[in-house]
């Protein structure tokens, strides 16, 4: 994800009204079943998805359903 879907990342951020620092590239931090933790510089801000997931596939489609959704 960090280094192939930064755009994706900034999708997630603007569609969650998330503004990102200046000259910060989002990194992910972690995922679970709820949701993305993004790295924002020296903050981490969490953004659920849709709804919950329980299988990695799920996973990736909740995340290619965000970056379309924005």
């Amino acid at each position: 994800m960090n280094e192939d879907h930064v755009d994706a990342m900034v999708k997630y951020c603007v569609n969650a009204g998330i503004v990102i620092p200046e000259g910060v590239s989002p990194r992910m931090a972690g995922v679970d079943s709820e949701g993305v933790h993004l790295l924002l510089g020296d903050q981490v801000v969490r953004i659920p998805f849709p709804v919950s997931v329980e299988e990695p596939m799920a996973v990736r489609k909740a995340l290619v359903d965000m970056a379309r959704a924005a």
